[in-house]
């Protein structure tokens, strides 16, 4: 009897392996296809959380900017260049020039996303992966960005979204999303994200060593 128990528990710990890293795994969403890479040498880095999240992303901001530059390119932080609201602050227009001329070649953007409001939002969302489609859905990421509180009800789901476009042009290049998850397995999960999405930006030939 003692035995069957300890196989039981066993068999329950490898199950909550393997639970816990389909959570947070990347699915990638949509890649344009190109037989030439962009000449990317300066990225913008943009984390887009809630604020009480706001260690978070500077963590986030600084694990992707370091392994950018490990490539060899010139990543910067939105929140240590800009400060946590500085780019919003500018408005679309304003925003676009300004990048322009500190010559910004392509924005990754990583999302927390509240799938609830994402679904209410997105109804009747377009599957055609336009540039469009994700122009509009970066200017909806302050809305779908994900609250979180130590009070978050156990039934909330969210998921990381990463967009990396080109800036001169507006082309996104790659959308990358993890499985959903609850808010209890928030913090465990996003340790490992910036590497993965450095790994998945390199095996999708979206950065390269340079």
């Amino acid at each position: 009897m003692q035995l069957q128990s300890i196989k039981q528990l066993l068999w329950l710990v490898i199950a909550c392996f393997f639970v816990s890293c389909e959570e947070g795994r990347f699915i990638t969403s949509w890649v344009k296809a190109s037989d030439t890479m962009y000449p990317y040498r300066k990225i913008l880095v943009i984390a887009i959380v809630n604020d009480s999240l706001h260690p978070v992303r500077m963590q986030l901001e600084d694990r992707l900017t370091d392994g950018l530059n490990s490539y060899g390119y010139q990543a910067v932080s939105a929140l240590r260049r800009y400060g946590p609201r500085g780019l919003s602050k500018m408005g679309e227009a304003n925003m676009f020039l300004h990048l322009n001329d500190e010559e910004i070649d392509a924005v990754l953007t990583v999302v927390l996303v509240n799938n609830g409001r994402d679904s209410v939002l997105n109804a009747k969302r377009t599957k055609d992966f336009s540039s469009v489609y994700f122009y509009d859905r970066l200017w909806q990421y302050k809305d779908i960005a994900g609250a979180f509180s130590a009070n978050e009800p156990a039934s909330a789901s969210f998921m990381w979204e990463v967009l990396f476009f080109e800036l001169p042009t507006l082309e996104p290049r790659c959308n990358l999303r993890t499985n959903s998850f609850g808010p209890k397995a928030l913090f465990s999960i996003t340790e490992g994200i910036p590497e993965n999405i450095i790994k998945h930006l390199a095996n999708e030939k979206i950065i390269k060593h340079i």
